[in-house]
């Protein structure tokens, strides 16, 4: 046994200790060893129930810090991977979220829409054909009654109960239509967020919270000026991987803010300081 393993058990042995600054100390050192404490910490669990409490509490602060490191990683590019950091925000609450297992599903869906559009003539007629089987066959729709869930804005769990807010949706969308080259992009407008395709600024904006409705752009102009907005040329513009992750992040920094679940609006503060930081200016 190594110098670090018995030190490791020594530790896990003194879970129990009462006071709180030496239980403090313990609990930062278990979690500085990290992965290393892990099956010690595990085989704690279903002793007492404080000892198993307390392992629990610092096994997930080792998985969350595993967890950033992983965003950490996925970040780094220039332009960052949206399927694999969506699903690596879902693990935040959803450590069983597999980006290979939803990722079938995206590949079923992409592969049943490439058969239905392979023959149309148009843009106008993929669009239409592209709206009804998301928004209608596959049944995926704005969760208006309970906005502010978070499994609205958690890919994995948008997937399974094919509802969400607009951007875990538009997500979905641009998903499955990048797997088949379809050019569509979001557009991240102040207060909601829409999808445009066609890249250009002739590209058909819809909603893909209101079944995918068409959006006449001049509309979307006095909306928002009709709130105060001041307009910006770049509110219309196609929003990058990196955009979109970290707009992610600050919907569920002020979801869980609402719901004053301190640790984990400090967890995503630390996550969108990772995604929000461009590299290539670094």
């Amino acid at each position: 046994m190594s110098s670090e393993e018995r030190q490791i058990r020594s530790l896990v042995l003194l879970l129990s200790e009462d006071d709180p600054l030496q239980r403090e100390l313990i609990r930062k050192r278990l979690i500085e060893l990290g992965e290393a404490a892990v099956p010690h910490l595990q085989r704690a669990l279903g002793h007492n129930t404080r000892d198993s409490d307390r392992a629990a509490e610092i096994l997930e602060e080792i998985r969350l810090n595993q967890l950033e490191h992983k965003i950490a990683s996925s970040v780094a590019a220039e332009d960052p991977d949206l399927e694999e950091g969506a699903f690596l925000l879902a693990q935040l609450k959803y450590p069983e979220a597999k980006q290979k297992n939803s990722g079938m599903l995206l590949d079923r869906m992409a592969g049943d829409l490439k058969e239905r559009i392979r023959s149309l003539p148009d843009r106008r007629s993929i669009l239409e054909v592209t709206r009804h089987y998301l928004y209608v066959e596959e049944g995926f729709r704005g969760n208006a009654r309970t906005y502010y869930d978070p499994d609205n804005s958690f890919l994995n769990r948008v997937l399974e109960r094919k509802t969400g807010i607009p951007i875990s949706l538009a997500v979905v969308t641009l998903l499955v239509a990048r797997r088949i080259s379809l050019p569509f992009y979001g557009i991240g407008i102040p207060g909601h967020f829409l999808l445009q395709y066609g890249k250009n600024a002739d590209g058909i904006l819809i909603d893909p919270f209101n079944g995918g409705n068409v959006l006449d752009r001049d509309d979307i102009v006095r909306s928002l000026i009709s709130r105060g907005i001041p307009l910006q040329s770049s509110f219309l513009n196609p929003a990058g991987n990196r955009e979109i992750l970290a707009r992610m992040v600050r919907n569920l920094i002020a979801i869980y803010r609402n719901r004053q679940e301190v640790e984990t609006v400090h967890r995503l503060l630390r996550f969108h300081a990772l995604i929000a930081q461009d590299p290539s200016s670094a």
